[in-house]
This record gives structure tokens, C-alpha cells and sequence, in this order.
């Protein structure tokens, strides 16, 4: 007997319509009605199988004319997407070719394929990976993009690597280091290949390109090959890359990154600008660090330059050195000492206190200095938004939101705090995300 008949006969498959099972006369006559049988099954099966297919094809091709034609209703275009949406993961391959606005500037075209993204995000992307891969080959920039963005959620990274790296490899800059993004964020064996490669280019551009991407990605996963550039002769030309790798990626700036930023920061490779860019980065963090780094450091606070030493004493004085603290702000007292009714000298010491994370202390020489500056009639922003961003780190978003509304500062400013780390809960938050508009 045929192994499939049994299966079949069972519910496996439907049976299509007038199909019956011949009763055998004999073994002979048996395997001819299975034959035909189950041929006739199958023939039937398929066809309704491209008759399915048509339905659902027409079926998308009517909602997506609705995305369309009915934008003036919001109520109708989330209604619609739900419809889509409902039709499964049979459905997206079909909605694929979709996700292209294609090469013109059309409004229109850019929200249906943003809605078309949403959807297939929702899904599921692996059904259609051929037809993405099609699109990202041979579509638009902005097809292209939109590509990208659903090939970098496919559960299986190793079908759709090949593709991205051949991207990768052909493209402009900008997609070259979206692509480069997608690859970071699907991580793997081959894609942590790549990047160990692009780390070691010869060209700088490529080498910021793949620190970039991994940072946007959160990838931790190639952190040695970021170490070993940082180490090596061309680290101080990558350092401001690799600092933001680093914010992005906290988990990877382990003891052994400190130290090999810190001697950064101890040589002569990097500007002072550069050297004070790397202490106050460190500063963000809370970091455990070694005797080696700590004597690094404390040489650094002992550097003829100025700004430099302030800096390592900022970074002391975080990881608890109270010496360093006393250091630091004896310059800030001596000023105020010497004119306590001098609103600048507050002002200088909160911002110092604002920097080694006190901030109870910072927001009372906020306040200072803004009192200060009205009873000489003086307009200026700086305490406003210091005392804001003092009360927004200590979770206070009602001070701070009081402070940010009386600021005299433009609505443009206010926008763009919103982007602002120190913000960034407080921005978060329905109660008081308002103030950033001005509102």
C-alpha cells in the first residue's frame, strides 16, 4: 500500500469532493485505485491550493487599495491594517513588493509602505524572505531601507546575511552603514566576522561606519576587536567613535577598556579636547576600577592643563575619592568666599557639583545664583536649566518641569532637550513630556 494513502485518508489532507476509497478485489487491482487515487487527491489539493492563493491575493490587493484611498480616516487605515494583519503569515509574501514606495517623493506612498512595514512586523518576516531579499537587491533607497528593517528581525540570520553582506559591499555610504546596522543587530558567527574585519580597515571611514552600527545595535558581542582598536596605533584617531560605542554598549567597558581609555587620556596621542572628552565619558559610568587605573587617573588630575586635570578630578571625585572632591572645589569656594554676592561664582560651583552628581547641593547654588541674578535685574538661562536638570536626575519631574516652563529660552531649545540624556526618563513621561513643546 502506498504510505501516503493511509495519511491522507486519516485527515492529514482534506479529501476533495466524491473521493471514496476503492474496496480491493485484489493486490493488482489494489495499487491501480491507490495510484489513481491518490493522484487525483493531490491534483485536486493543489488546485485548491492556486485557488486559495488567487482569493488571498485579491483579498490583499482590495485592502491595500483601502490603505490608499482612505487616509483622510485614521479609524479606517488602523482598521484596515488589523484586516491585513488578520490574514496571517500566508499573507506576507504578498505584501512584500508593498513595503517599496518607490523612487519619487510621494507622501502617500511612504505611509502605505510604513504601514505595509508595521504589518509584517507584526507577522512575521520569515515567509517572505525571498521576496524581501528581492526588494532589497533591486528596490528603491527607500525600499531599501524598509528591507532592511524587516530582514534585521528574520529569525534565521544565516539566510539573510548573504544579501545584507552583498549590500553591504555594492552601496553608497548611507546604506552601506544601515546595512551594516541590520547585520550588528542580527549578530551571529559570520556577521561578528564582518565586523571583526571592518575594525581592522584600512580606511578610517569604514572602521567609524562599523563602530556606529554596532553602537546603534547595542551588539557586545565583538567588545574584544573594539578593545584591541582602542589599544592599537590607530585608537586615538577612533576615540570619540568608540566612546559611543561605549555609552551604547555599558555592559562591554569592562576593567581591562578603563585602563586602555585612560592611557589614552594619560598620553599625548589625543588633543586636550579629545583627552577631556574621554574622562568626562567615564565619568557617566559607574565604574569599578583597579589600583593601575585609579594611579593613571590621579596622574592625570596633575597635568598642566587646566581643563585635563579638572577632569580627572571630576572622574576621582564620582568613584568617591573624597581628596579629589576637596581639590576640585576649593578654586569654586575661594571665588564665592571672596564675593558672595557675585551670582557667576554659584554658578561655576553648581555646575561642578552638577558634574560629580551632587546634585542636592548643586540645585542650592542654582537657586543662588538665580537669585542673584534677578535682584540685579540679569536674564539668564543657565540656572533655569540647571536646576531643571538637577531636579529631572533626582526623579523630581515636577520641579524640573516648573524650572524647564519658566526658562528663557526658545521653543527650539526645548525640543531639543528632549534628546537630551539627563531628560531622557522625564521626556518618557505622559505627565510631563508637554514642556518640551512649550506647553
Amino acid at each position: 500500500m502506498n504510505p501516503l494513502l493511509p495519511v491522507l485518508l486519516a485527515g492529514a489532507l482534506p479529501a476533495p469532493p466524491g473521493f471514496r476509497a476503492a474496496a480491493p478485489a485484489s493486490a493488482g487491482e489494489l495499487r491501480v485505485d491507490e495510484r489513481l487515487s491518490l493522484e487525483e487527491l493531490l491534483r485536486r489539493a493543489r488546485e485548491a491550493a492556486r485557488e486559495q492563493r488567487a482569493l488571498l491575493q485579491e483579498r490583499v490587493a482590495v485592502l491595500l487599495q483601502k490603505l490608499r484611498t482612505d487616509r483622510d480616516s485614521r479609524a479606517s487605515v488602523e482598521a484596515t491594517r488589523r484586516e491585513l494583519a488578520a490574514l496571517g503569515r500566508g499573507a506576507a509574501p504578498l505584501l512584500a513588493s508593498a513595503i517599496d514606495p518607490g523612487s519619487e517623493a510621494d507622501p502617500l506612498a511612504h505611509a502605505v509602505a510604513d504601514d505595509v512595514v508595521a504589518i509584517l512586523l507584526e507577522v512575521g518576516v520569515a515567509p517572505a524572505t525571498e521576496e524581501l531579499v528581492a526588494v532589497l537587491r533591486s528596490g528603491s533607497i527607500g525600499g531599501r531601507r524598509n528591507a532592511l528593517t524587516l530582514l534585521e528581525t528574520h529569525p534565521q540570520p544565516a539566510r539573510v546575511f548573504p544579501a545584507l553582506r552583498e549590500l553591504y559591499e555594492s552601496s553608497e555610504e548611507s546604506l552601506r552603514r544601515r546595512a551594516l546596522q541590520a547585520i550588528a543587530t542580527l549578530g551571529g558567527a559570520e556577521a561578528n566576522e564582518l565586523f571583526e574585519a571592518a575594525l581592522e580597515d584600512a580606511s578610517p571611514d569604514v572602521v567609524d561606519i562599523a563602530l556606529e552600527a554596532l553602537a546603534d545595535a547595542g551588539n557586545a558581542e565583538v567588545a574584544g576587536e573594539v578593545l584591541a582598536l582602542v589599544q592599537g596605533a590607530h585608537g586615538p584617531e577612533h576615540v570619540a567613535t568608540a566612546l559611543r560605542y561605549y555609552q551604547a554598549v555599558p555592559e562591554a567597558l569592562q576593567a581591562p577598556h578603563v585602563l586602555a581609555l585612560v592611557e589614552l587620556a594619560r598620553g599625548t596621542s589625543l588633543s586636550s579636547g579629545r583627552r577631556v572628552l574621554v574622562l568626562e565619558t567615564l565619568a557617566r559610568f559607574d565604574l569599578a576600577l583597579d589600583r593601575t587605573a585609579s594611579k593613571a587617573i590621579e596622574s592625570i588630575a596633575q597635568d598642566g592643563d587646566a581643563r585635563v586635570a579638572e577632569a580627572a578630578l571630576v572622574l576621582l571625585s564620582v568613584l568617591g575619592d573624597k581628596g579629589a572632591r576637596r581639590d576640585l572645589l576649593a578654586p569654586y569656594d575661594e571665588q564665592i568666599r571672596a564675593n558672595k554676592k557675585w551670582a557667576q561664582a554659584y554658578l561655576r560651583r553648581a555646575d561642578a557639583l552638577y558634574r560629580i552628581r551632587d546634585y542636592k547641593k548643586a540645585v542650592l547654588d542654582y537657586r543662588k545664583a538665580h537669585g542673584l541674578q534677578v535682584d540685579d535685574n540679569e536674564i539668564d538661562h543657565e540656572p533655569y536649566i540647571g536646576l531643571a536638570r538637577c531636579y529631572a536626575l533626582m526623579g523630581d519631574f515636577k520641579d524640573a518641569s516648573e524650572w524647564l516652563g519658566k526658562a528663557p529660552v526658545s521653543l527650539a531649545t526645548l525640543r531639543e532637550l528632549v534628546s537630551d540624556p539627563d531628560f531622557a526618563e522625564m521626556a518618557r513621561d505622559p505627565k510631563h513630556k508637554s514642556v518640551f513643546e512649550g506647553r
